[in-house]
């Protein structure tokens, strides 16, 4: 499956403006989004239960932003025994309240941007789970905020898994960001 931009602005978008859709890759599939496309799972306001699921072999090239939960709630990405590189920020809970991003089953997650947990007044209860050994997540250049300017956002790194940020870790990084973990 490959998306390509061609100079124009395109996006992969499940759940644009609706609910409950899927968006599954398994069996070692591979998923390219070329040109700065990004990745949006919830993106307008009222969406919700919008998933993506990468599964074992899959490999997902993508060198725009990931967004979950853009102004959404309740959107999910899960990354399990597979490989995920994105080339801008990842958010978990741009806007949105209640969103989540799994990286586990010795998965790997490359990014080369920001990683957001809970980035926007009013984005909340955003979590971002780094589970299982082999599971390695990995930013290149720029800082992990859990609670940007969100609240009650979490981030989870247990089993044996391995983050690696460049950069500075923030949690509750501007006034306002609180009772983040």
């Amino acid at each position: 499956l490959r998306s390509k931009g061609n100079g124009a602005t395109y996006s992969i978008a499940v759940g644009k403006s609706g609910t409950g859709n899927s968006l599954v890759l398994s069996d070692g599939a591979s998923f390219i989004c070329d040109a700065g496309v990004p990745l949006s799972v919830g993106t307008d306001v009222g969406t919700s239960s919008n998933r993506v699921f990468i599964g074992s072999g899959c490999v997902v090239t993508n060198t725009g932003l990931v967004y979950v939960g853009h102004a959404g709630d309740y959107n999910s990405m899960t990354v399990s025994n597979a490989s995920f590189a994105a080339g801008g920020y990842t958010h978990a809970g741009y806007s949105g309240f209640g969103n989540s991003i799994t990286i586990c089953g010795g998965a790997t997650y490359w990014f080369n941007g920001h990683l957001h947990v809970g980035y926007n007044v009013g984005a909340s209860n955003n979590l971002f789970v780094a589970t299982g050994a082999g599971t390695v997540v990995t930013n290149l250049n720029y800082d992990l905020d859990v609670g940007f300017n969100g609240s009650r956002s979490r981030m989870r790194v247990a089993a044996g898994a391995e983050v690696t940020i460049r950069r500075s870790i923030y949690v509750g990084h501007n006034a306002g960001a609180v009772n983040n973990v």
